[in-house]
């Protein structure tokens, strides 16, 4: 059954021939069924994308071992999920992801008929330039299909670190997030090749914003979830260079979300818009980039061959350039109306200022140790304290925008008004800081709790008003509540388990119990199981204080034996007030192994915060959509 993997390596030819085409036939004037027709080959490169997709799919569950790609991240003995998972645990199937989502996103396109047939015809040019250029790149430098001979008999193995569930839904997830924001940049691009950037725009292009920072969001909280509980460090964000990567272009994404806000009712900074539409993708690009170049060291990167990074650098070069030359062009020719700094649109406008402020912050400390490195072969870490130094104060600064905003009107309000309506949400949030100081012994730990406090007090007022008033309460109002929420909770999730967290070393011997930060741990077995494709470890733990038992921890360490390989699983019991989260080290003698314990205070409300905020941003889509 050869001939299925040259089927596909061929018809993904083929649908870089009609990307081509589709480029051709947009920049014919006189062509004058090119909307159909532009239309049709889009639906056709869809159908020959996810066919390619499906080809190489079913070579990793037959485990087609003559196929380089399944050889080298496939093996005979792994479990169903994870031979499906392979398919996206590499550069090549990852790319070939990539631009399946670009065909879905020139499919929707070309399906809708909401657009005017000259802006439609300019949305599909644009995307077809998109997988014209990404398209080249797979087929050139990461051949999917590509063979190997001699075929190995057993194959190789994923990185047992992406042998996770979560890594199913977290890189498709994020990618939709990424390839998603392509839309921005085809909306902005044909908005201003006609120079029409306008509330009916806006209207257009707002669910798809929403839709795209919504899996932005849900990437980036699966990554962080499996971080906190897969790499064994106890941890859920580390400002680490791929971390990053997925950040800057989310923290962009939700400036504009808030942006097409304000062009939609008040018609104000439409250009704004735009430049945070171009701004988006190209941090997505700077992303790829980073991810694949070989030029960082991460467990969540692809340490290719450099040569791709600088394909995907020419590709953002090019796309950046021809972009915002255009934007430039037309935002030097156009008046744009003021908001006062006292309004709703004001203080968007000002939390917009403040999220691209913290985009150029992650941006400077990812990338600066690599041009110091480039220019003066001096190597450098930019780490945690870095980003908590200079993230700081846009913690403070942020929630105090909102909170502001949510008790603010649409054009102006006096500031006495402002005043007298947030008077008694600032008192009470000063109470908490006080009272947390004095508790805590923590002013970063005051001010995070008085700032939550802030939030949901500002936000649960703005609700009530809301409802009072006779305008409609609609998904979108309803979304912003639960996703204001969300933020004050995750706040204290975030502040508590990093400042008020303890962590110790312990050795623990079977059925002696030890105390630490009042909680009693007590090893009561360790055993060894063979899976599918690897060997465990596993220690039971007992928990219990003052006799009360708590509940068991079963932390693990896992032998791959085919990519000869130990990882560490942690494991955790989760409480209302914190989670004890334990890792098991190596043996000390017959009965006696070294464990990590930390204790992560409220993080559980980290969690639900997130939780919230993906809620809300699902609702937001919902009622972008139901509005079209």
């Amino acid at each position: 059954m050869s001939y299925i993997t040259e089927t596909g390596h061929f018809i993904f030819i083929v649908s870089l021939a009609l990307s081509v085409l589709q480029i051709i036939l947009w920049r014919q004037p006189a062509f004058d069924t090119k909307e159909a027709i532009l239309s049709r080959i889009s639906i056709l490169i869809f159908f020959f994308t996810f066919s390619c997709f499906l080809i190489l799919m079913g070579r990793f569950i037959l485990s087609d071992f003559s196929v380089s790609l399944v050889a080298n991240h496939s093996h005979v003995s792994k479990p169903l999920l994870y031979k499906v998972i392979a398919l996206w645990g590499n550069h090549e199937g990852s790319m070939l992801l990539w631009v399946l989502i670009l065909s879905i996103v020139s499919l929707i396109v070309a399906c809708s008929n909401k657009y005017p047939r000259h802006f439609k015809n300019n949305l599909i040019g644009v995307q077809a330039c998109l997988l014209t250029a990404f398209t080249s790149f797979s087929l050139l430098t990461s051949n999917p299909f590509a063979r190997i001979f001699p075929p190995p008999f057993t194959g190789s193995d994923l990185n047992p670190l992406l042998q996770d569930p979560a890594l199913g839904i977290h890189p498709p997830g994020l990618y939709l997030g990424y390839v998603g924001s392509s839309i921005l940049f085809i909306f902005a691009v044909a908005g201003l090749l006609e120079n029409k950037i306008d509330r009916k725009w806006a209207s257009w292009l707002k669910p798809w914003a929403r839709l795209t920072w919504l899996f932005l969001t849900i990437g980036i909280i699966l990554g962080s979830r499996w971080a906190y509980y897969e790499l064994g460090w106890g941890g859920w964000w580390f400002w680490d260079p791929v971390e990053n990567a997925s950040l800057m272009p989310w923290l962009i994404a939700t400036a504009l979300i808030h942006s097409l806000n304000v062009l939609e009712k008040r018609n104000a900074h439409p250009y704004w818009c735009a430049f945070l539409c171009l701004l988006t993708f190209s941090l997505s690009l700077i992303g790829t980039f980073l991810v694949r170049s070989g030029l960082i060291t991460s467990v969540h990167s692809f340490a290719s061959d450099p040569m791709r990074g600088m394909y995907i650098l020419f590709l953002f070069f090019l796309f950046t350039t021809l972009s915002f030359s255009l934007f430039v062009y037309r935002a030097a020719h156009s008046t744009s109306k003021k908001s006062p700094l006292l309004s709703r649109e004001g203080l968007i406008l000002s939390g917009n200022i403040i999220l691209v402020i913290a985009s150029a912050i992650v941006f400077l400390g990812t990338t600066y140790p690599l041009i110091l490195d480039a220019i003066q072969g001096r190597q450098i870490s930019v780490g945690p304290p870095f980003y908590l130094k200079t993230m700081g104060w846009i913690g403070i600064t942020l929630p105090l925008l909102m909170g502001f905003s949510s008790l603010t009107a649409w054009q102006k309000i006096s500031f006495k008004k402002l005043r007298d309506a947030c008077s008694g949400a600032l008192l009470i949030s000063i109470a908490i800081g006080i009272i947390t100081t004095l508790l805590t012994k923590s002013f970063f730990v005051a001010i995070g709790f008085a700032m939550s406090v802030w939030l949901f007090t500002t936000t649960l007022q703005g609700a009530k008003k809301d409802l009072k008033s006779k305008k409609k309460t609609t998904l979108s109002m309803i979304a912003m509540w639960v996703a204001h929420t969300g933020i004050a909770l995750f706040i204290i999730g975030a502040v508590g388990s990093s400042a008020l967290k303890s962590e110790k070393y312990l050795s623990l011997s079977l059925n002696k119990p030890i105390i630490f930060n009042e909680t009693t741990f007590t090893l009561t077995n360790v055993y060894k199981k063979k899976e599918a494709n690897y060997i465990t470890e596993k220690a039971v733990i007992h928990l219990s204080k003052k006799n009360v038992f708590l509940g068991e921890v079963v932390p693990e360490k896992r032998n791959y034996v085919y990519a000869d390989t130990t990882t560490i699983e942690a494991d955790f019991k989760s409480f209302l007030t914190k989670d004890i989260y334990i890792t098991l080290g190596d043996q000390i003698d017959s009965h006696t192994w070294s464990v990590y314990i930390v204790i992560e205070p409220l993080i559980l409300f980290l969690w639900l915060g997130a939780g919230f905020v993906i809620l809300g941003g699902s609702i937001s889509v919902i009622s972008g959509f139901r509005k079209r």
